[in-house]
């Protein structure tokens, strides 16, 4: 695992995308249908194991399971479900999807600009490029919380945005989902309250509607709605720049 996608241990969206592509690689079938991911462990950046299993296989999906240890202590698995291509022949078709009337990531100034003299916070930062939505300076990061806790940004890869492999494709998208979680929750808590608290992610489960097909930005629309219990849930949507629904996801937090 490279230290380079860093946020605090090893990014929970970057592990995920090493499942899924282990499982792509295992898969008789191209196209990743779902991904769940649970978390068991912080790995270290050093090599890990990764063994794929087929659970079920048919003639258009195959269920994929992959697990990650490190020395034998157990880090995350998946289960992925992988299909067959589809060719527009067969099945049902209707999109009542509705984009957020959002601005699109070309009218956003990025983070590198809103923050010109602060380095970015992990590594993993350096991977990917943000232009946020709703951008609270430091001033109103102090006044003006707490917010609804919602998270609407726009992110790209770097230095590499768009893949031809399929399952790369996906996997940036999963990444994306995977970052909707504390972000969310910090900004509807009082100010320094987040000082106080780690909130690690227990799993992601994405549902991979359609590929992002050249889409370099994509858009991560999600909320953390209720905080109860010692967990805390999140739901978001990945959108394209056309505005095609790329995947749901939801995620909870411990």
């Amino acid at each position: 695992l490279d230290p380079g996608w860093a946020i605090w241990g090893p990014c929970g969206g970057y592990v995920a995308t090493v499942l899924l592509r282990a499982a792509g690689a295992h898969s008789a079938f191209p196209r990743p249908a779902t991904l769940s991911v649970q978390f068991l462990g912080v790995a270290r950046f050093e090599p890990v194991d990764l063994v794929a299993e087929t659970l079920q296989a048919g003639r258009r999906s195959q269920a994929v399971r992959v697990t990650m240890t490190q020395e034998g202590r157990p880090i995350s698995h998946a289960v992925v479900w992988t299909t067959v291509e589809p060719d527009g022949t067969d099945g049902i078709h209707y999109d009542w999807t509705e984009a957020p009337d959002l601005p699109g990531p070309a009218g956003l100034a990025n983070f590198d600009e809103l923050r010109p003299d602060g380095a970015p916070v992990f590594p993993f930062w350096e991977n990917m490029e943000s232009r946020p939505v709703d951008w609270l300076d430091p001033g109103r990061w102090e006044t003006d919380r707490p917010l609804a806790p919602v998270l609407q940004n726009w992110y790209r890869l770097r230095p590499t945005a768009t893949f031809a492999d399929p399952f790369l494709e996906a996997a940036r998208v999963a990444m994306v989902a995977d970052l909707m979680g504390w972000p969310s929750v910090v900004r509807a808590l009082q100010p320094g309250q987040e000082e106080a608290w780690m909130a690690p992610n227990l799993d992601v489960n994405v549902t991979f509607h359609q590929p992002p097909t050249g889409s370099e930005f994509l858009l991560l629309d999600a909320s953390s709605d209720l905080a109860t219990g010692g967990t805390i849930g999140s739901v978001g949507r990945v959108w394209s720049e056309d505005r095609r629904l790329l995947a749901t996801s939801i995620q909870q937090m411990l």
